[in-house]
């Protein structure tokens, strides 16, 4: 059995999902008299509620199946996943409890600072519940491919969280120059958030529109740009070629497993805070992360196009970090690993 604490008031509480609304900040503990089970049948989930986070839940799933688990990977977002598939891992609509491979949001995101990655932090956390040897998160092996189209660029410019949303202005400028360069402009995204970017200059707006023809439409794209967010994530599991802007996260904690992401963020010194007080966040960062907002719309367009060209010439790039500047970018390679303390 779990515990939680509420680390605001000490109290000690038996595992319960209804005590994790957004904002209330739990730790957890493990009941040292349930050690963890040994058995080749592992049924898990979860409590993240978004499809990046289920994405990254598949990629801890592949890797202890590899270990040879049984692995039953229970979500909410079964659909979003439906052109993948692993040996022995099965998708499953979420149901009663399981497993949970979020635990300690807190310590995962101080994993983030020292290097570690999502998907293996929820390895980290199955083991609490089950006995699996040392093993990191990998892709699927079985991704489905759609036909490419010559020159479509998707633009996913929305974010539930604001912090993370690059401004409507920098997507336009964004767009201008990938239409400039000769792309099909498509901009995907929920109907009901769309305002603050439906002025963004595109061939063409599809809000909300089914998970199929999401899959087929990231699946076909030369490129998709986005903020940290879902359709980024679906893009590196489809292994489309995607830029992601980033303020508060990285690029190696939040997208390990996305071979085809690149990410570029800024080189001001508090890049990559992960809402951590002792790297520069404060409660004006709640409102705009200044980080974010200082990445230009050129250096943007100028690593997707190195990016595609690299992809199109020598195959998957290993997912690079690129560093904005003012000016320009600079960026160095990536080397993904599994946390030292999995």
């Amino acid at each position: 059995m779990l515990y939680i604490r509420n680390i605001r008031t000490s109290k000690l509480h038996v595992y319960d999902r209804s005590l994790l609304p957004f904002g209330y900040y739990v730790e957890y503990e493990d009941d040292p008299r349930e050690p963890p089970k040994k058995t080749k049948d592992i049924v898990f989930y979860s409590s993240a509620l978004g499809v990046g986070d289920a994405v990254c839940a598949m990629y801890a799933a592949c890797g202890v199946a590899d270990q040879g688990f049984n692995v039953s990977f229970h979500t909410r977002h079964p659909d979003w996943l439906s052109a993948v598939s692993h040996p022995n891992v099965s998708i499953c609509e979420e149901s009663d409890f399981f497993a949970d491979a979020n635990l300690d949001y807190i310590g995962q995101l101080k994993s983030g600072l020292l290097g570690g990655s999502r998907p293996n932090w929820y390895i980290k956390n199955l083991r609490r519940y089950y006995e699996i040897p040392d093993c990191v998160a990998k892709r699927p092996e079985h991704v489905t491919k759609y036909p490419k189209a010559e020159k479509l660029a998707v633009i996913a410019p929305l974010s539930i969280w604001s912090v993370r949303s690059w401004n409507p202005d920098r997507w336009t400028d964004l767009s201008n120059l990938l239409k400039d360069a000769g792309y099909v402009v498509v901009v995907i995204g929920s109907g009901k958030n769309r305002e603050p970017v439906e002025k963004i200059p595109a061939d063409k707006y599809l809000w909300d529109l089914p998970i199929k023809e999401v899959l087929e439409l990231i699946g076909s794209a030369t490129i998709l740009y986005g903020n940290d967010s879902g359709m980024v994530h679906i893009a590196g599991l489809l292994d489309t070629p995607a830029v992601v802007v980033l303020g508060p996260t990285a690029k190696e904690f939040v997208f390990d497993c996305g071979e085809s992401i690149v990410g570029i963020s800024s080189d001001m010194p508090c890049t990559g805070c992960y809402w951590q007080r002792d790297r520069g966040w404060d409660e004006r960062c709640a409102k705009i992360c200044e980080s974010l907002q200082s990445i230009q719309p050129e250096a943007v367009f100028q690593l997707g196009e190195s990016h595609v060209h690299e992809k199109q010439t020598h195959g998957p790039s290993g997912g690079l970090r690129q560093k904005a500047t003012g000016t320009g970018v600079r960026g160095s390679s990536r080397r993904r690993k599994a946390e030292e303390t999995n």
